[in-house]
């Protein structure tokens, strides 16, 4: 009944959009970027220095299983903040999609508390 009045359900769980399937008319989907959309993506984050976005690319195709990761919008964000927290903090760039995520949550903890000031 709530669902009747909705213009809008955005859900990332896919066993919520099967169950939601009776309630909605219109069903899209996002399913992330092409290749040329990741690289055309970089290339817009250093407009400034395009070396830097050369550095990055190589670095996806040295490692695959990272360069796999980009073709979610959200993932090609955090490797972005990744190469450059590694590279201002003189830390090695992540091998590993375990890598990924652990030093984003370093990364990201590291951030918050210089913006506090401690």
């Amino acid at each position: 009944e709530v669902l009747t009045s909705s213009i809008t359900i955005i859900t990332s769980r896919p066993n919520a959009s099967v169950e939601l399937r009776e309630s909605v008319h219109t069903r899209g989907e996002v399913l992330g970027f092409l290749k040329k959309q990741i690289e055309e993506y970089i290339d817009t984050s250093y407009p400034t220095n395009p070396s830097k976005a050369c550095e990055i690319k190589a670095y996806l195709c040295n490692h695959q299983n990272i360069q796999h990761m980009c073709y979610v919008p959200l993932h090609l964000v955090m490797i972005l903040f990744i190469y450059d927290s590694c590279q201002e903090q003189k830390v090695a760039l992540p091998k590993t999609e375990t890598d990924v995520y652990n030093l984003f949550t370093v990364m990201s903890l590291v951030r918050y508390y210089r913006k506090l000031g401690k």
